[in-house]
């Protein structure tokens, strides 16, 4: 790591606020943009179902909208179960906690000729799992949509797993769960249904991620820009300790970690100042910091920003100050740049 200079970056102390933490500023309906909207379908009872839903990507608390549609060559009544199942991370474990159920919804599809649609909308908290390494950038949330029966049984499951501690387990109720709720399938066969969670019958699989409400790392960006000319994107980093913090490694590049199929700007048709360079900061107590770097896409699409910050060298209780955050922009060609406030 490098202390910043003052040539390529420019850093800037500010008075923190209270709460030490910054919400976010714009850009949720160019983050949507990044990747591409699960959709999946499995047949139960005769009926082929195809679900999707509307974001693959939201803000905490906002909601995702989940669409249902049956066909069935012989008009019938069909019943699933969705279920919403929020990641909780490792919990400072080395494997994965059993998620939190969010939500629990019974549909009956009234199939005829035209078939039938249901439109669910569920809150997502945003809650983001704690592992080794602290928190994850973002929140992780997995739709099932399945038989009830099927759903019973992997809330079973679930429960039991979520009593024991998946280190340690000797019952098998850990592993058991485990392996029933990863053989859900992550993609369509060829014939665009999809069998079983485990031996529990056909699934349809999908995911959302959130961003985070709040940080210690925020970005401030413009919402459109035109390709081939440079812009600025200020990193802004607060210490919400009581006590300095050494060496918090901050970092700017293209997001990687998105789950489905990402369709922002790839890193190659992006130009970063600095990008993927890890610049060291040391933070007051209570301290804000800006770090400004220049960037240039160099064609129109949307472009996917994530800001990092690592403190590796801190002490535990400070593992907080490790985190990231998204945004994106629209790269397009118009006469005008307009800014987003923070």
């Amino acid at each position: 790591m490098r202390k910043v200079g003052l040539v390529a970056f420019t850093v800037t102390s500010l008075v923190l606020v209270p709460a030490a933490i910054h919400k976010l500023t714009a850009g949720a309906k160019q983050v949507t943009k990044l990747v591409a909207p699960d959709a999946r379908s499995l047949e139960i009872d005769g009926a082929k179902i195809d679900v999707a839903v509307d974001r693959a990507i939201l803000d905490a608390g906002d909601q995702v909208k989940v669409k249902l549609h049956a066909t069935s060559a012989k008009a019938h009544a069909v019943t699933v179960d969705v279920l919403v199942l929020e990641s909780t991370g490792s919990d400072g474990g080395r494997v994965e906690s059993p998620p939190n159920r969010i939500a629990r919804e019974r549909v009956t599809l009234d199939v005829k000729a035209d078939g039938a649609t249901k439109e669910l909308a569920f809150r997502l908290p945003g809650t983001r799992g704690r592992g080794m390494e602290g928190l994850d950038t973002l929140g992780h949330y997995t739709i099932l949509v399945m038989a009830p029966k099927a759903a019973d049984q992997l809330e079973r499951l679930r429960r039991r797993a979520d009593k024991v501690d998946g280190m340690t387990d000797e019952t098998g109720a850990y592993s058991e769960f485990m392996t029933a709720y990863y053989e859900a399938p992550e993609e369509d066969d060829a014939e665009g249904t999809a069998e079983g969670v485990g031996k529990l019958g056909a699934t349809a699989r999908l995911a959302v991620q959130t961003r985070a409400k709040s940080s210690p790392v925020a970005l401030r960006v413009p919402e459109t820009v035109r390709p081939n000319e440079a812009f600025s994107v200020i990193v802004r980093v607060s210490n919400p300790f009581k006590h300095a913090v050494e060496g918090v490694g901050v970092r700017l590049e293209i997001p990687t970690m998105l789950h489905g199929d990402y369709l922002g700007l790839a890193a190659e048709q992006v130009d970063i100042s600095g990008g993927g360079e890890v610049i060291s900061v040391d933070l007051g107590a209570r301290e804000t910091k800006q770090i400004e770097f220049r960037v240039t896409a160099k064609t129109v699409g949307v472009l996917g920003l994530y800001a990092r910050t690592d403190c590796s060298s801190c002490d535990y209780q400070d593992w907080g100050l490790s985190d990231g955050v998204i945004d994106a922009i629209d790269v397009i060609e118009t006469p005008t740049i307009v800014g987003q406030a923070l």
